[in-house]
C-alpha cells in the first residue's frame, strides 16, 4: 500500500470507530458486537503502529468514548475515567501477567479477578458522609451531572448511615469518591416489559440499553419508577488543601470499604498469584454467568497492591495495571422464518432475518440484522434456515452460522434487490461497494430517516415530534425535509386525527426552542455523511457560522483534530449537494443557523497559558477578528470557550452590540473585556481596557 492508501485506511478506521462511538455511549444503540468493534480498533492500533508518523492525539485509540449530552451540565473529574483494554483470548492473560511481572521488576505479584458488570459508569461524590454530585462518565476529563436522577435509586444512600470516617486510612478525608456501574436486574428488566406489553407498549430492547437511557432522562420520577441498581469498585479520598488523606494499600481493601459504607459491592472477589489461579476464577465465574440477576459480559483482572498499580501508570485510554478478559456471546437456535428490508435515512438497504421468537441472553430475539447481501453470501443464509443467533456484545441479535445439515431442500436465498423495497427506484452500490442504497432522495423511508434524525435528542431535540407523526405527516404530504417543519402551522396540526391545540402547540414550542439549540447540535442535526456529535464539536468549535463552515475547504477541514481528509471531503462534498444547499438556505431563513453562532468547547485546550483554567463568553460583534479566531485564541492561551454566562465564568468578551449575555455578567459580577484587553489578554499583556463587573 502507498502512503495515501495507507492515511486513506486509518481514516476511514477512524471516522468507523468514532461513529460506533456516538452510537454506543451517546445514542445507546450500537449496530455492531464489541468483537466487531474491538476488531476495528486492534487494526487501526496497528496501522498507527507500524506508520507513528500518521499517528496522532485526537486518535480514536488514545481517547475515551463518550457519552457526554448538552442538556445536562458537566463538571470535571476528580481523576480520570479511563476504560478498560480488552481481550477475547486467555493467552493475552499469560500476556498480561508477563507484562506486568516485567515492568515491575517481581516475580510474585498478586491479581484480583471480579465481574464486569454490563452497565453504565458512575462516579459519585460524598462530602460530610451525604451525597453530594452525580456524574456520568462523559468523555473521561468531565462528566455530565446526574445527581437528582442518582438520588430517586433505592440502595444508595443519599446520607451515609456507617461512620465513614472510619473507612479510610488516617487522617480520614473530609470527602470521597466511588464509581461504579449503574444497571436493570434481568428480573426488573423482565417485569418492565410485561409492564410495556400490557401497556400496548414496545418491549425495552436490552437491560444495558434501557439503563443509560433512564439515566439521561431529564424526569427524575421516571427514573426511580425505573428501578436501576447498581455496584461500585473504585473508592479513592478528595483531598482537601492541607488534607493528608490517602488510598488504600490493596484493591480488596478498596472493596471492602465500600461494602463497609453501606454501598452496593458486588460478592465475587478472588485473588490469585499466576496465570493458571486466574483462567480458574475466569472459568468459574462464566459457569456462574446464567445464574446471576445481572448481566455481565466478562471478568476485570487487577493488580491488587495500590502502589503497584501507580507504578504501572496509564496510557491515555487504559490504566496498565488492568484487563478485562470477555466471555463468548451467549447463543441460540430457531429458524429464520423470513428476511425483510428496512432503508435507512441515507439510502442504505439492509437484510433483517425475522426469526422464531427465542430466548437470549435474558431478552426474546424475534429479530436479527444480516448486515448485507455480501454477509449473506458469504454465510450462506436462506429463508427457512435453522440458524445459532448470537447477542454480539450481549447486545446486537446477529446470525452467527447456519445449521446446514438440518436443511430439508426448501430453504431459499433472496437475491439482492435491483429496485428499492419502498418507493421502487433503482438500487445503486455505495462507494464501499457492499451497501446498496436507493438512488431516490424522495424516498419516504430515506426522508422519514433523515427527519427522525433532525429532530432526535442529539440533535434538533424537538418535542411533540414522535417517529409515528414524521410518517403520518410525510403521508399527508404535510413535510419531505426538515425545512418544511418550521412552516408548520397552528391551524394545520390542530385538526390532524389525534391532535388538538395542545399538541399543537407543544410541536410549535419545541420548533422554537431548536433554533437555540448548540450550535454543534444543530450541525449534527443535518446528518452530514461521516459527521457524528463529537465531529459536529470540533466544527462548532471552530467555525463562527454555517456560512463559514460551508466555505471552509478539505484542506481546512482535514487540519482539524480527530477529522482528516476522508471526513473532510464528505464535508464538502455534502455541501456541493444542490438538495442540501437548498435546505441550507431555507433552515437559515427560518432563523434555524445564525448569521453568528457561538463558539463552542471541543475539549481540553493546553494546560498553560493566560487562560489557563478559565472559561470565557463571546457577545457581540468583534471587529479585527472572526468569532472563529477569537475561539482559537482562547484556546491556544489555555482556556475554554462556552456559551452561556454562569458564576463560573471567568470573562466575558464584549463586541458591538451585545446581548443579554452582558447583562447576565454584570449581575453576576463577572469581569468583562473589551476587544483590546482580550488580545492584551491572550498575549500575556496587562489587559488595559477591563470594565469592571
Amino acid at each position: 500500500m502507498d502512503r495515501q492508501s495507507i492515511l486513506s485506511e486509518i481514516e476511514h478506521l477512524r471516522g468507523e470507530i468514532r461513529r460506533h462511538n456516538d452510537l454506543y455511549y451517546k445514542h445507546a444503540s450500537p449496530v455492531i458486537s464489541d468483537q466487531e468493534y474491538d476488531a476495528l480498533e486492534r487494526k487501526l492500533r496497528d496501522l498507527e503502529a507500524r506508520y507513528p508518523e500518521l499517528a496522532g492525539a485526537g486518535s480514536p485509540t488514545l481517547q475515551v468514548g463518550s457519552d457526554q449530552d448538552a442538556r445536562f451540565p458537566s463538571l470535571p473529574h476528580s481523576r480520570p475515567m479511563l476504560s478498560l483494554a480488552n481481550s477475547y483470548d486467555p493467552q493475552d492473560v499469560e500476556d498480561f501477567v508477563q507484562r506486568t511481572r516485567r515492568d515491575l521488576g517481581v516475580e510474585e505479584v498478586e491479581f484480583t479477578v471480579e465481574p464486569k458488570i454490563d452497565g453504565v459508569a458512575l462516579a459519585l461524590r460524598y462530602r460530610g458522609g451525604r451525597l453530594d454530585t452525580a456524574l456520568t462518565r462523559g468523555d473521561g476529563r468531565k462528566g455530565d451531572v446526574i445527581t437528582a436522577n442518582i438520588r430517586t435509586m433505592a440502595g444508595l444512600p443519599f446520607e451515609l448511615e456507617a461512620d465513614w470516617a472510619q473507612v479510610f486510612p488516617a487522617p480520614p478525608p473530609q470527602a470521597f469518591e466511588v464509581r461504579g456501574e449503574a444497571y436493570l436486574s434481568l428480573s426488573r428488566f423482565r417485569q418492565l416489559n410485561r409492564m410495556r406489553a400490557a401497556e400496548g407498549l414496545e418491549p425495552l430492547a436490552n437491560p444495558r440499553n434501557a439503563t443509560a437511557g433512564t439515566l439521561k432522562t431529564l424526569d427524575a420520577r421516571a427514573v426511580a419508577r425505573r428501578g436501576l441498581s447498581a455496584f461500585f469498585y473504585q473508592l479513592f479520598p478528595l483531598p482537601a488543601e492541607g488534607d493528608q488523606a490517602r488510598d488504600h494499600d490493596t484493591h480488596e481493601q478498596e472493596l471492602q470499604a465500600i461494602a463497609d459504607l453501606g454501598l452496593p459491592c458486588n460478592p465475587f472477589l478472588r485473588k490469585a498469584g499466576s496465570v493458571a489461579g486466574i483462567m480458574t476464577h475466569l472459568e468459574t465465574l462464566q459457569e456462574m454467568r446464567d445464574g446471576l440477576d445481572y448481566q455481565i459480559d466478562g471478568a476485570v483482572i487487577k493488580v491488587n497492591r495500590r502502589d503497584l498499580q501507580e507504578k504501572l501508570g496509564t496510557t491515555a485510554k487504559s490504566p496498565r495495571w488492568a484487563l478485562a478478559f470477555k466471555y463468548p456471546a451467549a447463543e441460540a437456535v430457531t429458524r429464520l422464518r423470513d428476511i425483510t428490508m428496512q432503508v435507512g435515512r441515507t439510502g442504505v438497504i439492509t437484510p433483517v432475518a425475522e426469526l422464531e421468537p427465542v430466548a437470549l441472553a435474558g431478552s426474546i430475539v424475534s429479530r436479527a440484522t444480516l448486515h448485507n447481501w455480501d454477509e449473506m453470501t458469504r454465510k450462506d443464509i436462506r429463508i427457512g434456515d435453522m440458524v445459532v443467533v448470537v447477542k454480539g456484545g450481549d447486545i446486537i441479535p446477529k446470525v452467527l452460522r447456519v445449521l446446514v445439515d438440518k436443511r430439508q431442500g426448501t430453504e431459499r436465498p433472496l437475491p439482492p434487490p435491483s429496485h428499492c423495497p419502498v418507493c421502487g427506484a433503482p438500487v445503486a452500490a455505495g462507494s464501499d461497494q457492499v451497501a446498496l442504497r436507493c438512488t431516490n432522495s424522495l424516498c419516504p423511508a430515506v426522508l422519514a430517516g433523515r427527519l427522525r434524525h433532525f429532530a432526535g435528542r442529539d440533535a434538533a431535540d424537538i418535542d411533540g415530534l414522535g417517529g409515528k407523526w414524521v410518517e403520518t405527516f410525510l403521508e399527508m404530504g404535510l413535510v419531505q425535509t426538515p425545512a418544511d417543519l418550521f412552516e408548520l402551522d397552528k391551524q394545520q396540526l390542530a385538526v390532524l386525527p389525534g391532535w388538538g391545540e395542545k399538541s399543537a402547540e407543544r410541536l410549535l414550542a419545541g420548533l422554537d426552542k431548536a433554533r437555540e439549540r448548540p450550535w454543534s447540535a444543530r450541525i449534527f442535526s443535518l446528518g452530514i455523511p461521516q459527521v457524528g456529535i463529537t465531529t459536529a464539536r470540533t466544527l462548532a468549535s471552530r467555525f463562527g457560522s454555517i456560512d463559514d463552515l460551508m466555505n471552509a475547504g478539505t484542506e481546512d477541514l482535514a487540519a482539524l483534530p480527530d477529522i482528516g481528509p476522508v471526513v473532510a471531503e464528505a464535508i464538502v462534498g455534502y455541501w456541493q449537494d444542490p438538495e442540501a444547499a437548498r435546505l441550507i438556505q431555507r433552515l437559515k431563513e427560518h432563523g434555524y443557523f445564525h448569521a453568528s453562532e457561538e463558539l463552542e468547547d471541543a475539549g481540553a485546550g493546553p494546560s498553560a497559558g493566560p487562560l489557563a483554567g478559565k472559561t470565557v463568553v463571546l457577545t457581540g460583534t468583534l471587529e479585527t477578528m472572526t468569532r472563529s479566531r477569537a475561539g482559537e485564541l482562547v484556546a491556544a492561551a489555555g482556556g475554554k470557550l462556552t456559551s452561556s454566562v454562569s458564576r463560573k465564568t471567568d470573562f466575558v468578551v464584549a463586541g458591538g452590540k451585545p446581548g443579554s449575555k452582558l447583562a447576565r455578567a454584570r449581575q453576576l459580577g463577572v469581569e468583562v473585556l473589551d476587544e483590546e484587553a482580550f488580545l492584551a489578554l491572550v498575549k500575556g499583556g496587562a489587559g488595559a481596557g477591563h470594565e469592571a463587573g
